[in-house]
């Protein structure tokens, strides 16, 4: 059966994206290669009090993924205006990243989440069956040249992100109550260590009739500083980490939104924003 996987529905995002253009939005963007937007990001993680082990092996595998295609990347120092997801190359980043780590496809967008939130994210109550949707970020823990995740948190995030069977309703209310008390019922809860926020991007896929899935497709850190915020992001597997700095979580909702909100079938709910697992509605 069909999964919805970071790096396929990126090919999805890009192809949307072009055809759509670009709107401004007020916020800017760094691809984290230099050291001085790495170092805003480590004091904000450190600031939102991830513990300073953590920050310093999420820093080791952006410097990691940036030596290997940096060079590809449109953004080479600082903040550039964010109208949207820039024209990145998949070819040649993959190619680059192929050339580097031939026997790993890198991490995703879960996977970096996880890797900053995991000592503020518990669950009660671990799921004992296999993970659906989630073979490629199994797969790339599996392989990758360094530890990620320890044995504990890999059951918290197989709990976590793995997709689960939902019922055909389009209604996005549905949807959200019935990913919120699957999470309920695991005992799923936030923010007990840091003031960093998971935001996701909650998605309905319709198969065929009866077979229906919620996959968190989409997430990131959201940071606050002294005069607004920053999401931290990777875009899948290949494709880049990104810094986004802006002023109110709005902005942040409409480039989600306008970015991984693609069903144009009519059988799927619409993208829904969770925050630390509750609405982000505003």
């Amino acid at each position: 059966m069909k999964r919805i996987l970071c790096a396929a529905f990126l090919a999805l995002v890009l192809a949307q994206l072009a055809a759509m253009g670009t709107a401004q939005t007020g916020m800017r963007m760094s691809n984290l290669v230099d050291s001085a937007s790495q170092e805003r990001l480590r004091a904000a993680l450190l600031a939102a009090k991830v513990p300073p082990g953590r920050v310093e092996r999420v820093l080791e595998e952006v410097s990691a993924y940036n030596r290997a295609v940096g060079e590809a990347l449109p953004v080479q120092a600082g903040f550039a205006p964010f109208d949207g997801l820039p024209a990145y190359d998949p070819e040649r980043i993959g190619t680059l990243w192929q050339a580097a780590y031939p026997d790993w496809i890198g991490l995703n967008c879960r996977l970096t989440a996880m890797s900053v939130l995991a000592d503020a994210v518990r669950v009660e109550h671990p799921s004992k069956a296999p993970a659906l949707g989630l073979a490629l970020d199994e797969a790339a823990l599996d392989a990758a040249p360094r530890e990620v995740l320890t044995r504990a948190e890999r059951a918290r995030f197989a709990t976590l992100f793995g997709a689960i069977p939902t019922e055909g309703s389009t209604d996005p209310l549905r949807q959200r109550a019935r990913h919120g008390a699957h999470w309920a019922q695991l005992g799923v809860r936030f923010g007990e260590s840091s003031q960093a926020r998971m935001v996701s991007v909650l998605l309905h896929t319709h198969f065929a009739p009866g077979e229906d899935e919620l996959l968190v497709g989409h997430v990131g850190v959201l940071l606050e500083e002294d005069e607004g915020f920053l999401f931290f992001e990777k875009l899948s597997f290949e494709l880049p980490y990104q810094l986004l700095s802006f002023s109110t979580t709005g902005q942040l909702r409409e480039y989600l939104l306008s970015t991984y909100d693609l069903d144009t079938t009519g059988e799927s709910a619409p993208a829904m924003l969770l925050i630390d697992g509750e609405p982000f509605d505003a």
